[in-house]
């Protein structure tokens, strides 16, 4: 069972620090390769509060002292001393110097064009964002288009704000410039890659959910 950690006490992340990256590392490679689809993450760990599962699966698979994090968690959290001493990375106080963000408030989050974007000679320079959301069920749906979707796949985290949509539709001109975002709910992440386009487009009887996938 996952559990919440008290940082006084000696922890690892992964239960078991060897096998526990591998099944997030899987699933995070599917949740790219299928955007909007959510992915279970299934490894047990241990993390802090105000992390869910994924989250804390996709920082303790991807971070290390390579990779500066902004959060918008408090600097004294025990998150922050989490994600320093167990995924090794600084903590940066400005988006623009991220790498990595972690967003546990998605209706206060920065503008896109506060993280970076990357530049012509390293696309991939560009941050990645790991939002938090309470669920994958907003009566908001967008319809996601673009490589490794399928016809009319929908998408609908909750409590992402408009301006989002409408500064990701804005970021689709820079392409191959521009942020990768994964969502994560409790133990579950999908990811919206800056190939995928969003529109509104809704057709009648088109609603339908998207199941998880299972590595």
């Amino acid at each position: 069972m996952i559990s919440e950690i008290d940082l006084k006490e000696p922890t690892l992340g992964f239960e078991d620090p060897v096998l526990g990256p591998q099944q997030p590392f899987r699933a995070i490679l599917e949740a790219m390769a299928h955007p909007g689809m959510p992915v279970k993450i299934n490894s047990k760990l241990y993390f802090p509060e105000r992390l869910n599962t994924a989250s804390a699966a996709v920082c303790l698979t991807l971070l290390d002292d390579e990779t500066p994090l902004w959060t918008d968690l408090s600097w004294n959290s025990s998150a922050v001393h989490w994600f320093q001493s167990q995924c090794g990375c600084s903590v940066v106080t400005e988006p623009s110097m991220a790498h990595f963000a972690l967003i546990t408030r998605p209706s206060a989050m920065p503008p896109l064009d506060d993280f970076k974007i990357g530049d012509e000679d390293r696309p991939e320079s560009a941050a990645t964002l790991i939002v938090q959301v309470e669920r994958f069920n907003d009566h908001n749906d967008k319809i996601l288009s673009g490589p490794g979707t399928k016809s009319g796949t929908h998408f609908s985290p909750v409590g992402i704000h408009s301006q989002f949509w409408e500064q990701w539709q804005g970021q689709e001109a820079l392409f191959p410039l521009g942020v990768d975002v994964f969502f994560t709910c409790k133990d579950l992440l999908a990811a919206l890659p800056r190939t995928t386009q969003v529109s509104d487009r809704i057709l009648p009887g088109q609603a339908k959910k998207n199941r998880a996938i299972q590595i």
